[in-house]
This record gives structure tokens, C-alpha cells and sequence, in this order.
């Protein structure tokens, strides 16, 4: 057997062995207050929605049915295998699916990891500590990572920003002196300003062994794909690599399901819709 054929015959096994892994029918739920309720085939669908369930069904083997719901339920004897819609609307099927896709913010910036801190003397504040209380924030550019994300995880505890008093400081190093110094109870850097500042890089830097982290959160997606927790690996990371490509190889699909303001998808982590783990005490 020629190396040509024996990499024909491995890509067909593969092949084989994805599409057998694949529901007979891929049915997607979207909480849309446009569209009637019910399952729909590709060839019941109308304008966009048709676009985008001939594109999933040129990827796949499997035929799709677009399931609508107004409310975020749907009914039990149409089982999903995945589902699009906003965080809230999603949480009837928290239990037994899991995020794998989400819009990328408009303004171009991922879900960044943020860094909450506070002194080492007292390691007992939490991230509650910070409402009514002070927070330091570099509002060195770019401004929606050093200012609007940290207020983004506050609002995901429960934190209402008008009880925060904000500290401006010029740049990391200044965020993490204002702690130092008392100017502010807590601070907030996204985790490459806090890695840089507080990681020994030259003699004469000063580190952050006096620093108390108390959490390393990122905000919470607002909006994304949920695929259930027993479907199969191909089934998963094929959609994933089907709708990373969507707003390129089917525009018009695309804006129907995510809307003018998001430039594209992106794989997202399968905590990507709960609260973050706070830092270990």
C-alpha cells in the first residue's frame, strides 16, 4: 500500500467513525420571539434561517432542525442536541448541556482573566468587601480591559458600581501602590499587567509578596452555543470549527444568529457562563 493510500484510508475511517458519532438529526434550539415555536427541517425554513441550517447540513451528515422557543423551554419530546440564545435564557438547560461557542465583543477583546487583590494583612477580605469599599484601576488604554471588564466581573458578584469608590491610577504599577499605600482597599489588573508587574523581571523591581489575591475571574459570557454534556468529541469540536468559520463562509447565517454587533465566534470555556472560582484563601 502506497503512503497516498494508506493517508485515504486513515482519512476514511476517520470520516466514517465522525459520522457515525452524529445524531441522525442535529437538533439546535434558538430562543428567537421571531419565529413560531416548534422543530423545523432545512426545507421548512424560510430567508436566513434556511441559509443557516442548509450550511450546518452541508457540513454534516446529519439532517437539522431548528427547534424556536420565545422563553427558553422547550418541549421534552423534542430532545436538543445544542442550543444558541442569551445566558438567561439558557439556564432551563443549565443542568445538562455546557457552553462551547460565544460572541467575541465588538470592541475586538476576548473574556480577559482579571486579577482582584488586596493587601496580605488582610487575606479575610472577599470580593463582597469591595461594595462600599475602594478599588483601584489602571486606566492606562485599552480602557475595556483596565476599567470596563473589572466592572463587568463586580456586576457578575453583585457588586452595584455606584458602592464602589474607583481609584484612577495611571498604569499598573501605580494600581498596585495605591493598594500598598492605603489609597485603595482592593485593585483590579487583568492577569498579563499583573503578571508583568508582580513577577521579579529586573534587580531592582518590586514583587507583590504583599499582595493578597482573592480572585482570578473572568466575566461571565453574555450570550453563546451550549451543546449537551454526553454528546460525542466530533460532534463538539466540529460545530465548534463550523461556526468559528460561519461569519466568513455564510455571512448571512451569521448575522441572523448573532446579530450585527459581534465580528465572530469563538470557542469558549465550558464555565464560560457560571461565576468564576474565586482565588484559593
Amino acid at each position: 500500500m502506497t503512503s497516498q493510500s494508506f493517508l485515504a484510508a486513515i482519512f476514511a475511517m476517520f470520516a466514517a467513525s465522525a459520522a457515525a458519532s452524529e445524531p441522525e438529526i442535529i437538533r439546535i434550539g434558538l430562543v428567537r420571539a421571531d419565529h413560531a415555536p416548534g422543530c423545523y427541517g432545512a426545507a421548512s425554513l424560510e430567508d436566513e434561517a434556511a441559509v443557516y441550517a442548509q450550511h450546518l447540513e452541508s457540513r454534516f451528515s446529519s439532517a437539522v432542525e431548528l427547534c424556536f422557543s420565545s422563553d427558553g423551554t422547550w418541549e421534552a419530546g423534542e430532545p436538543l442536541d445544542l442550543a444558541w440564545g442569551a445566558r438567561e435564557m439558557l439556564a432551563s438547560l443549565e443542568d445538562g448541556f455546557r457552553p462551547i461557542l460565544t460572541a467575541r465583543r465588538p470592541d475586538g477583546l476576548g473574556r480577559v482573566p482579571m486579577v482582584f487583590f488586596t493587601v496580605s494583612d488582610h487575606s479575610d477580605r472577599s470580593m463582597a468587601d469591595i461594595g462600599q469599599n475602594s478599588l483601584a484601576l489602571n486606566t492606562r488604554d485599552p480602557l475595556p480591559i483596565n476599567v470596563d471588564m473589572p466592572l463587568e466581573v463586580l456586576s457578575d458578584f453583585g457588586i452595584v458600581r455606584d458602592t464602589v469608590e474607583l481609584v484612577e491610577t495611571p498604569g499598573p504599577e501605580d494600581t498596585v501602590a495605591a493598594v500598598r499605600s492605603g489609597a485603595a482597599m482592593f485593585g483590579a489588573l487583568e492577569v498579563s499587567s499583573w503578571a508583568r508587574t508582580c513577577n521579579v523581571y529586573v534587580q531592582d523591581q518590586v514583587g507583590c509578596d504583599d499582595m493578597h489575591v482573592i480572585a482570578n475571574v473572568r466575566p461571565r459570557a453574555e450570550e453563546g452555543m451550549v451543546i449537551r454534556n454526553d454528546a460525542s468529541k466530533e460532534l463538539r469540536y466540529r460545530m465548534i470549527g463550523v461556526h468559528a468559520y460561519l461569519h466568513l463562509q455564510s455571512p448571512e447565517s451569521f448575522r441572523w444568529l448573532v446579530g450585527d454587533d459581534a465580528p465572530e465566534l469563538e470557542p469558549t470555556e465550558a464555565e464560560a457562563f457560571q461565576i468564576g472560582r474565586l482565588a484559593q484563601q
